[in-house]
């Protein structure tokens, strides 16, 4: 139940809402507003993450950007993604690509690009 805008009133760019950058599985994030960041959440080769029921607006890429497997994805409100309104990419290690299957999307999506 928090709020992330940022001040300048327009997609920018401004960085990343909530950021997750490592390891961390078995992340809940959840009934959140974020409005005008670049990403609302992005995670690097974590897995188990629960993003459900937030209000995202104008990001300018990617409004949910996550790696890695297990992740549920449901009942958010999307509006105007600058560029996908959710994405899962593979996880790699060196040349080793590791697939980032067994996600779930589910649930309202609202994309006015």
């Amino acid at each position: 139940n928090n709020t992330f805008i940022t001040t300048s009133g327009t997609t920018d760019g401004a960085g990343t809402g909530i950021y997750g950058n490592s390891l961390v599985d078995n992340v809940i994030v959840s009934d959140n507003l974020c409005k005008n960041w670049n990403h609302l959440v992005l995670s690097g080769d974590a897995s188990y993450w629960s993003v459900c029921g937030n209000n995202i607006a104008e990001t300018g890429d990617s409004s949910i950007y996550l790696k890695g497997l297990h992740h549920t994805i449901t009942g958010n409100v999307i509006k105007r993604a600058g560029k996908d309104g959710i994405k899962i990419r593979p996880t790699s290690t060196g040349s080793t690509i590791t697939d980032e299957g067994y996600s779930t999307i589910s649930g309202k999506f609202v994309s006015d690009p």
